[in-house]
C-alpha cells in the first residue's frame, strides 16, 4: 500500500499502539520522507516504543527507479536519536534495502560488554552499509556498485561499512573513493599480490591514489594471508582500533607478535587498540599472550583484558 492509504488505515487504529514492523513491496518514496513520519508518529502513535520498518528501492535497466529528492540525513534528527531508531542500508542483488529499527550494539564498541553508546553525536554517525554483493552488473548488466552507492547518498551519508565478500584492492578503493565519511570498515577478505611484489613506486602510487579518508577502526573477519593486513593498513593508515577473527589462540599469537613488532619499528603509529576476537577465549590466555611478548621483547606500557570471546590489548 501507499504511504498515504497506510496512514490513513494506521490513524483509524487504537493510538495507543507500542510497537510497529512494516515492510513494503511497494517503491513510494514517501516512505523514505523522515520528516514526515515523524510527524505521523507523534501525531498519531505517540506512544510507540519500538519501530521497524523495510524498505526495498529495486534497479533496473529498463526500470524507472524513485528517487529521493528531500533534504538529506533527516533520519538523524533529535526526534530519531532520541529514541534510538537507527537506519541501516544493505545491497542485495537489484535491491537497496533500508531498515529502520532500534540500535543494537557493534563490534566497534570496545568494553561495552553490558551497555551501548549513549552519546547523540555518536548515534548521528551510525548509519551502515552493508555489502553482500560487489558485482551487482551481474544482474543489472549496466548497473554499476557506483550506481548503487550514489542513490543512497542522497537519502543520506554513510559513516561504517561492513563488506561480507572477498574484495581486491582497487574495487575497496573506488569504494572508499565515494564514501569519504566511512569511520569504521568490517571487511570479509581482501585477496592481493605479495607484499614482497610490491615495489616502492607501486606503494607511493596508491598512496598518492586513496582518498583522505577518515576510518578509524578495522575489523578483519577472514584474513587468509598477513599481507592483506599490510595492504589494508596501508590503505587506512589512520586506524586506532583493529579488530580481527582468528582461528585460534595459535592463530592470534602469532598475529599479535607480528602486530606489536610493526609498532615497535613506526615511532608515529596511531594504533591503540588491538582486539583477537578468538572461540572459547579464556583468561588463562591472557597469561600466555604476555609470556609471549616478554620473550620476544614486545613489552611496554599496555593492558591486556578477556571480555567474553575476545582478548583486548590497549594502550596510551
Amino acid at each position: 500500500m501507499s504511504f498515504n492509504i497506510f496512514q490513513i488505515f494506521i490513524s483509524n487504529l487504537n493510538s495507543k499502539i507500542k510497537f510497529l514492523s512494516l515492510t513494503t513491496v511497494i517503491e513510494d518514496i514517501n516512505y523514505l520522507d523522515a520528516n514526515r513520519w515523524e510527524n505521523f508518529i507523534l501525531t498519531k502513535l505517540p506512544q510507540l516504543e519500538k519501530f521497524y520498518f523495510k524498505y526495498s528501492a529495486y534497479l533496473e535497466e529498463n526500470y524507472e527507479t524513485p528517487i529521493y529528492l528531500g533534504h538529506r540525513d533527516q533520519f538523524i534528527s533529535s526526534f530519531w536519536l532520541q529514541r534510538r531508531w537507527i537506519l541501516d542500508i544493505e545491497f542485495e542483488f537489484e535491491n537497496i534495502i533500508y531498515s529502520i529499527r532500534p540500535y543494537q550494539k557493534r563490534w566497534y564498541e570496545y568494553d561495552t560488554q553490558n551497555m551501548m553508546i549513549n552519546s547523540s553525536d555518536d548515534l548521528s554517525k551510525s548509519i551502515r552499509l552493508r555489502l553482500d554483493d560487489l558485482c551487482p552488473e551481474k544482474w543489472t548488466k549496466t548497473i554499476y556498485l557506483n550506481d548503487y552507492i550514489n542513490y543512497t547518498l542522497t537519502l543520506t551519508q554513510i559513516h561504517h561499512l561492513e563488506i561480507h565478500a572477498k574484495i581486491f584492492c582497487d574495487k575497496l578503493m573506488e569504494i572508499l573513493h565515494l564514501l569519504p565519511d566511512i569511520i569504521t570498515l568490517k571487511i570479509f577478505s581482501l585477496p592481493i599480490l605479495k607484499q614482497g611484489n610490491l615495489s616502492n613506486d607501486e606503494i607511493e602510487f596508491l598512496c598518492i591514489l586513496l582518498p583522505k579518508n577518515q576510518i578509524r577502526k578495522i575489523c578483519f573477519e577472514n584474513m587468509e594471508d598477513v599481507d592483506e593486513l599490510y595492504m589494508l593498513l596501508l590503505i587506512c593508515s589512520r586506524i586506532n582500533h583493529l579488530q580481527i577473527q582468528c582461528i585460534n589462540y595459535t592463530h592470534a599469537e602469532l598475529l599479535m607478535e607480528l602486530i606489536l613488532t610493526e609498532i615497535k619499528g613506526v615511532s608515529n603509529s596511531l594504533l591503540r587498540l588491538l582486539c583477537f576476537s578468538i572461540p572459547e577465549a579464556h583468561d588463562e590466555m591472557i597469561e600466555k599472550f604476555e609470556k609471549m611478548i616478554d620473550r620476544e621483547n614486545l613489552r611496554f606500557d599496555f593492558i591486556i583484558k578477556h571480555v567474553m570471546n575476545k582478548i583486548y590489548l590497549k594502550w596510551k
